[in-house]
């Protein structure tokens, strides 16, 4: 996950706890680890995220925000130059956006049964068939060089 993706889902859920009356102070580091005030109790950003939706969307978060690190620290920079790559991430980007935002919104309108099951696994499937991409085309640029700007691996 983006780091900007991901701070913008911490942004969402302190703005969450804070709409339904939680007193949320600002965010602070502890032992290299952000604490987040809510209520009297530090909480870390896993905490933040389960209190403001629920534990598969902290979950999601998280491993998302895991695999897209572990993905970027494997690849070289010579994939920053690659149109593919750039093109490749915005969808990874554009589909975990919604895949996120929609299990948001499961969490609130999960007992009206407006959002089907099948709708959220197409999502996520949708979501992992564009991160698997990007992550093998990644693995195409380790140990080789570009060439003018293209990517020919």
């Amino acid at each position: 996950m983006e780091t900007n993706q991901y701070e913008k889902s911490y942004r969402d859920a302190r703005e969450r706890l804070a709409l339904r009356g939680k007193n949320v102070g600002k965010p602070t580091y502890r032992d290299g680890v952000r604490c987040c005030p809510v209520e009297g109790l530090l909480m870390t950003d896993r905490d933040i995220f389960v209190e403001a939706w629920s534990e598969e969307v902290a979950e999601t978060i998280l491993q998302e925000r895991n695999t897209i690190n572990s993905s970027s620290d494997s690849s070289t920079s010579s994939s920053l130059s690659c149109l593919e790559c750039e093109e490749l991430c915005l969808l990874y980007s554009l589909s975990n956006e919604t895949y996120l935002e929609i299990l948001r919104l499961k969490v609130e309108i999960s007992s009206s049964g407006l959002l089907s099951k099948e709708l959220l696994e197409a999502l996520r499937q949708k979501r992992d068939a564009a991160l698997q991409a990007l992550i093998t085309h990644e693995k195409n640029h380790e140990g080789k060089t570009m060439n003018g700007g293209s990517c020919p691996f």
